[in-house]
C-alpha cells in the first residue's frame, strides 16, 4: 500500500470506526513486569511477520496494523521503570520494514488526541494522557531532525488538551501526576526554537 493510500486509511480509522477501536488501559498495563511486558510486544511482532510471510503483497496491511497495535499497547503503559524505550525500538524497527512507521505513529497520536477532546470515558481519556506523554518524552530527541516528528509535537499543541477534573482525580487515585500535554509539547517546540535561534 502506498504512503498516501495508507494515510487514507489512517484517517478513515480516525473519523469512523475510533469509537470501536481496541483501547489499552493504564491501570492493567501497569502491572505487567519487563518479561510479560517483552513477551507481549515479541508476540505482536511475530504476529505480523507471520502475517507477511503467508501473503503475497510485501506489507500487507493487516501486518501493519498489529504492529500499530504493539505501538499503542507500549506506549500506555506507565513507563515508570524505563521499560519504553528499548521495545519501542523494536516495534519502530518492523514499521520501518514497511515504510510505515511514521503513518502509524501518526494515527495512534490522532487517536489518542481525539478520545481527550471527544471521550467521556475517564479511562480511556487517562490511558491517551499516558500514551501522549510518553510518545513525547520518546521522541522530543527526534524533533530537530525529523519533520513528521515536529508535526506532532505542533499537533498536540494546537489541539489545546486540558485535563478535565474526573480524570485528574483519576490519575491521582492511582498517584499520578501528569502535565497536559498540549503545554509538554509547546514546552519541547519552545526549546527546540531557541535552539535553532542560537546556531
Amino acid at each position: 500500500m502506498t504512503t498516501l493510500k495508507r494515510g487514507f486509511f489512517f484517517l478513515f480509522l480516525i473519523g469512523s470506526v475510533v469509537s470501536f477501536a481496541k483501547t489499552y488501559h493504564f491501570r492493567t498495563l501497569r502491572l505487567l513486569d519487563k518479561d510479560t511486558f517483552q513477551k507481549a510486544i515479541e508476540k505482536r511482532i511475530a504476529k505480523a511477520n507471520r502475517i507477511v510471510q503467508s501473503s503475497k503483497e510485501e506489507s500487507p496491511q493487516e501486518a501493519i496494523e498489529v504492529l500499530r497495535d504493539a505501538l499503542k499497547f507500549a506506549l500506555t503503559r506507565p513507563n515508570y521503570d524505563n521499560l519504553l524505550d528499548n521495545n519501542l525500538n523494536l516495534i519502530r524497527l518492523e514499521l520501518k520494514k514497511h515504510n510505515a512507521f511514521e503513518d502509524t505513529l501518526s494515527s495512534v497520536i490522532s487517536e489518542a488526541i481525539y478520545i481527550l477532546k471527544k471521550s467521556k470515558n475517564t479511562t480511556k481519556k487517562a490511558s491517551s494522557l499516558f500514551l501522549l506523554t510518553n510518545f513525547m518524552s520518546e521522541f522530543q530527541v527526534d524533533i530537530r531532525k525529523n519533520k513528521e516528528i515536529r508535526s506532532l509535537f505542533k499537533k498536540i499543541q494546537k489541539a489545546h488538551i486540558k485535563i478535565d477534573h474526573k480524570t485528574a482525580s483519576l490519575l491521582r487515585q492511582n498517584m499520578y501526576s501528569l502535565p497536559p500535554p498540549s503545554e509538554t509539547a509547546k514546552a519541547v517546540l519552545k526549546k527546540w526554537l531557541k535552539r535553532q535561534k542560537d546556531r
